[in-house]
């Protein structure tokens, strides 16, 4: 049950790529988290943040909607990085900024663009986040008063920190567990097929010799006929027989 669960939500590897799997799994994970996300930061005081985690639960459910009924998966990538790193952007000055749990949730998004993104792709996410997370840190340096501080006592900022905390480490985890398994099966099975394939081409050497050497004695006796022809004068009924023979 758990197996065909987990094939209805992420996808047959059959039909679906290792890249695209990923972000499957990826976008079913964050759907709780940021369910989960909207009563609890509205309770703890945190109401702009819980609006954004209502956002980026819309966000999500269209990127999960484009990469495992539509497969488009380079799409969704570029929707799910631009746009999480907005809404991260937003939340900073909402959440104590540097002295919040924003850098986290900066880090985590990064690392989970980076499992799913493609390779010539790299730089542009790595350029994306370090621009905007300095551009954030550089401006509230000089505009303290930019942002607001939502921590009123210290069992705010425990509130806040511990589970931002535990959720990344997990989404860390779960994501490396996922790659290396994804990664172990693919090479499995490129083995097998590789195998698979010095069978079926020993297979055929064997064939072809098998061919050449039923060939060999015919094509030796036609060469003969056709030397002999070139060489020889032959009257014609020993001509006549020699062709139906």
């Amino acid at each position: 049950r758990v197996k065909t669960l987990s094939l209805i939500v992420i996808g047959d590897p059959q039909h679906f790529t290792l890249q695209n799997r990923i972000l499957n799994a990826i976008s079913a994970i964050s759907l709780p988290i940021a369910i989960v996300n909207i009563p609890y930061n509205y309770f703890t005081g945190l109401t702009v943040t819980s609006l954004i985690f209502l956002i980026l639960l819309v966000l999500l459910t269209f990127i999960y909607y484009l990469a495992r009924c539509r497969k488009k998966v380079n799409l969704s990538v570029a929707l799910s990085a631009v746009f999480v790193n907005g809404m991260f952007a937003i939340n900073y000055f909402y959440s104590s900024g540097i002295r919040g749990a924003s850098l986290l949730s900066f880090a985590l998004s990064f690392f989970l663009t980076m499992l799913i993104a493609p390779r010539k792709q790299y730089f542009w996410w790595l350029g994306l986040n370090l621009a905007t997370v300095i551009a954030l840190i550089v401006y509230e340096f000089y505009y303290p008063n930019s942002v607001l501080n939502v921590y009123n006592t210290r069992e705010d900022i425990f509130a806040d920190m511990t589970p931002t905390y535990i959720i990344s480490v997990v989404m860390i985890f779960v994501g490396t567990v996922y790659l290396k398994t994804a990664y172990k099966k693919e090479k499995k099975t490129n083995e097998e097929k590789t195998h698979s394939l010095e069978i079926m081409n020993a297979e055929k050497n064997k064939l072809f010799s098998l061919i050449s050497h039923d060939l060999r004695n015919p094509l030796a006796s036609i060469q003969s006929y056709l030397q002999l022809m070139r060489e020889i004068e032959i009257d014609q009924q020993n001509k006549v027989q020699i062709e139906t023979e």
